[in-house]
């Protein structure tokens, strides 16, 4: 048989499960994560506001900030169930909705609308966080579902560092509570694209997620048997395989997001204390390592291309490292360590969500991988900013305190590098099935 070959054309008019054409999903997608890391980001330049006009103390604002990341973590086993229960397209509709009512009820004022709405807010998008890696499994063939994932992971990083800009001056502008609210107007927009994008029938239609058909239909009663119990053979040693996989995986993400979070947390302090920056220019080394995780995003698709899969995460992986490892020993050159950590943070992410979609042979196990990676790395998330801050007041210095994230970065560098190297080769193992 000739198989035909595929054109600049023929990848243009890919059309998706429900008939979208893939471009115009991809821009749903992109519509989606902005939405996904803004409302909760943005909060963090309001903290003057939040301690002087709604009286929180900075244990409080400290609550509040974590409310997000400790959904992401605790939620996850209920998002993912959610999921498979009424469907990839709908569990999107109500991340998008979940944002908008959550940020509604944040901008009316009180403590506890602040504190209810974030809550609101940070389920909703775990919902999202576990179910857009499968949409972008079922919808999108195999080589460019990293690009699209990349894709996405970098509009998460843009997303959170348009927040972190541009949110004090908008409640300058409008008030705080008009700046809170903007996130409920951007999220109702999405969701109208949303759904027009899909169709009502399908965004807002539960559609439980289930696994393919045996494919042994036509057999006779002694071939199904055969081909059962080969195929039973077949399926244990892949879910032996899975297993190590998604435990080398949930190693990876928990490196990868605390070094993140403890990271975005610490690093205007270290570089105050250490280089005497002032607030200013210390948060500037922030901003750098929230945009080169856009470049990290979007160019590590095309980096694991050029080297392969094992070969580019290692680099990624190297410049995680050079995080800690930069910071204790040459701190002057603070720049470059935040550029190369952000690069690598943004294609840290990108890295263990294409091969959570690598490693799941349903569309239902890849929910579950997903939950379960991602539910155990935030837990570490939570933790990261606290341990390190402990160890820093404990130890009375940095240099202590950076072996937390060069351990961290270090896990993410052989877990993730193992596990992105079996999960393609689970990818293709299925392929040959």
């Amino acid at each position: 048989m000739t198989r035909t070959p595929t054109t600049v054309a023929s990848r243009s008019t890919h059309s998706t499960t429900h008939g979208q054409p893939a471009w115009l999903l991809l821009l749903a997608i992109i519509g989606i994560a902005l939405t996904m890391r803004g409302p909760f980001i943005g909060l963090a330049p309001l903290a003057p506001v939040f301690r002087n006009e709604v009286g929180l103390s900075e244990v409080q604002f400290g609550i509040l900030t974590g409310i997000p990341v400790l959904c992401f973590a605790f939620f996850s086993p209920a998002a993912s169930w959610l999921g498979r229960k009424v469907g990839a397209e709908m569990a999107v509709s109500f991340t998008v909705a979940g944002v908008a009512v959550g940020a509604a009820i944040r901008s009316v004022g009180p403590e506890w609308a602040l504190f209810g709405g974030t809550a609101v807010i940070g389920a909703a998008i775990t919902i999202g966080n576990i179910v857009m890696p499968l949409i972008v499994r079922r919808d999108f063939p195999v080589e460019r579902q990293s690009l699209t994932m990349g894709v996405y992971s970098g509009t998460l990083n843009f997303s959170a560092f348009l927040a972190s800009v541009a949110t004090a001056p908008l409640a300058q502008w409008l008030g705080w509570q008009g700046a809170l609210a903007l996130s409920a107007v951007v999220a109702l927009v999405v969701l109208g694209f949303w759904i027009w994008t899909m169709g009502a029938a399908v965004a807002l239609k539960p559609v439980a997620i289930s696994g393919p058909g045996s494919g042994q239909e036509g057999l006779s009663a002694s071939e199904e048997k055969a081909a059962g119990k080969a195929a039973r053979r077949a399926a244990a040693r892949l879910q032996g395989a899975t297993l190590w996989v998604t435990i080398a995986l949930v190693i990876g993400f928990a490196g990868q997001s605390s070094s993140y979070f403890g990271i975005t947390a610490w690093l205007p302090s270290y570089l105050h204390d250490t280089i005497g920056l002032a607030p200013t220019e210390a948060g500037a080394g922030s901003s750098i390592f929230q945009v080169m995780g856009i470049l990290g995003a979007l160019g590590t698709p095309l980096l694991v291309r050029w080297l392969g899969g094992i070969a580019g995460t290692l680099v990624i992986g190297a410049l995680w490292v050079t995080v800690p490892l930069g910071l204790l020993l040459a701190p002057q050159l603070w720049w470059l360590w935040a550029f190369t950590g952000g690069t690598a943070q943004g294609g840290g992410f990108t890295l263990v969500l294409s091969a959570i979609i690598k490693a799941g042979s349903t569309q239902a196990q890849t929910a579950r991988i997903s939950a379960l990676v991602q539910g155990i790395g935030y837990i570490f998330a939570g933790i990261a900013p606290s341990v390190i801050g402990s160890v820093h007041v404990s130890a009375g210095s940095w240099q202590l305190a950076l072996l937390v994230p060069l351990l961290t970065t270090t896990a993410f560098l052989v877990c993730t590098t193992w596990g992105v190297s079996r999960a393609n080769k689970l990818a293709a193992a299925r392929q040959l099935a």
